[in-house]
């Protein structure tokens, strides 16, 4: 009975210790009160771990070249001794991260993966593979090795332009010729222009980009670019240049002298690409073949023939030539008054000047009018040559100025038929010497008492001959 009685009291004190059968709703002492649980722990809880104790790491691997030929598997070795477990290994291929420890960047190719031991395996290597992979620690300070990766290939032109095997451009265009080329070693790029020297006036430039400013029509041709490294391999890409260009139209002779009856030929050379259409016009208005008038071709050269000239063929004609580019013109003068004098010779005598001249002329000279001035001078004096017979339709001129001043001088030609006045022939320069000085100049020197001695000499010589000469005759 006792012994239930004991058991009985201390069931009851553990009831009442644990809580159990508290009334609802009754607290403990101070349950509402905040308990401090440390904050000197929990900002050390928050704070970098500490430094590992022992040796930094150290990378034993060293630094290699490799060259692999394409299609084979490559390690790159980064064996590393005192590495902590809170330091991370990278793998970088020059800038790019390909590994941050076992985790692969994002786009880094499958061909690439991390071994256990660290060494980087890229499987079937590519052209695109070569360059300078780095194994690096981040302690600090970091540790690193880097290998160099070489996949020899030969050089291939992959971007060439202009991008055609043919480019036209028009006259004064600019043109960027370009040739980009890979390959391993890196390959030598070079244009040249076969059978022709570059715009530099090189036979060849080394450079992937030539630029030329304003093509002319010597830039015009053939160019090769030509990219080899040492490989066996040289590639070799061609095209041709056309430079097109608006017509260059020349007239062979801006007048041309006729007479009637006689033939009249007129002439204009043209050149244009692409090709020009060549016509003729008289007096503004278009001239065909036909009858006394034929228009011919001799590729550059075109023609217009008038056989049997007649008063009324006699008017301004105009050579037109038309290509997509521009439209130009030449315009040529059929004409029965004489031609333009053509000047032959001129002879200086004293204060005098002969000068002459030949002149074609279908029809009668009947006058010449020339003209002449000092240089330099608004002062016209005019003088009419005698018009000698012809020998055929040539007319040959000669005429003497005299009584002219000494100086520079000026002198132009024109004549005259029943067909109207020539054009005054091209300006003629000649030049009248002072001798009256000269001569002045020469009794002056004479006169110089310092030269007195000089002078008399010969004089005294002469007296002496003459005075010997007598005794023998006596």
């Amino acid at each position: 009975m006792v012994h239930a009685s004991l058991l009985c009291a201390l069931l009851l004190c553990c009831f009442v210790h644990t809580g159990r059968g508290r009334p609802e709703g009754e607290d403990y002492m101070n349950d509402n009160e905040e308990y401090d649980y440390g904050d000197e722990e929990q900002e050390g809880a928050a704070s970098e771990p500490p430094a590992p104790a022992g040796p930094p790491p150290v990378i034993t691997s060293r630094p290699l070249d490799i060259s692999a030929k394409p299609g084979e598997t490559v390690l790159l070795p980064c064996d590393i001794v005192n590495l902590a477990p809170n330091y991370a290994v990278l793998w970088l291929n020059g800038s790019t991260m390909l590994y941050s420890d076992s985790f692969r960047t994002q786009g880094v190719s499958p061909r690439v993966d991390r071994l256990a031991n660290y060494t980087l395996r890229i499987r079937g290597v590519r052209l695109e593979d070569s360059g300078t992979y780095t194994c690096r620690v981040s302690s600090d300070p970091p540790v690193a090795v880097s290998h160099k990766l070489l996949v020899p290939s030969p050089a291939q032109i992959v971007k060439l332009s202009p991008d055609s095997d043919h480019r036209t451009l028009l006259l004064g265009s600019p043109l960027t010729l370009e040739c980009e080329a890979v390959g391993h070693p890196e390959p030598q790029v070079t244009w040249t222009k076969p059978g022709s020297v570059m715009p530099d006036g090189k036979k060849a430039v080394r450079s992937s980009v030539v630029h030329i400013p304003a093509v002319t029509l010597e830039h015009a041709g053939s160019y090769e670019c030509e990219a080899k490294n040492g490989m066996g391999n040289v590639d070799v890409r061609k095209f041709t240049i056309q430079v097109q260009y608006a017509p260059k139209i020349t007239a062979m002779k801006e007048v041309v002298n006729s007479g009637v009856g006689y033939e009249s030929e007129l002439q204009c050379e043209v050149d244009a690409l692409p090709q020009a259409t060549v016509s003729w016009a008289k007096n503004g208005k278009p001239v065909a073949s036909g009858g006394h008038v034929k228009v011919e071709t001799f590729e550059r050269l075109h023609v217009l023939r008038i056989t049997k000239t007649r008063k009324d063929d006699f008017a301004v004609y105009t050579c037109v030539a038309q290509n997509p580019i521009k439209t130009e013109s030449a315009v040529i003068e059929l004409t029965g008054a004489p031609s333009i004098a053509n000047f032959v010779t001129s002879n200086s005598t004293g204060n005098s000047e002969t000068l002459q001249w030949v002149i074609e002329s279908h029809a009668p000279i009947t006058e010449y009018t020339l003209r002449y001035r000092k240089r330099k001078t608004n002062e016209w004096r005019t003088e009419n040559p005698v018009v000698e017979d012809p020998m055929g339709n040539q007319y040959k001129v000669t005429h003497t100025l005299t009584n002219l001043a000494p100086g520079d001088y000026e002198v132009r030609l024109s004549s005259k038929n029943s067909y109207g006045l020539s054009k005054e022939s091209a300006p003629q320069h000649f030049s009248i010497k002072d001798y009256g000085e000269a001569a002045q100049s020469k009794v002056e020197a004479n006169a110089n008492p310092g030269s007195t001695a000089v002078d008399t000499r010969p004089t005294f010589a002469v007296l002496v001959s003459l005075l010997s000469l007598r005794a023998l005759l006596q």
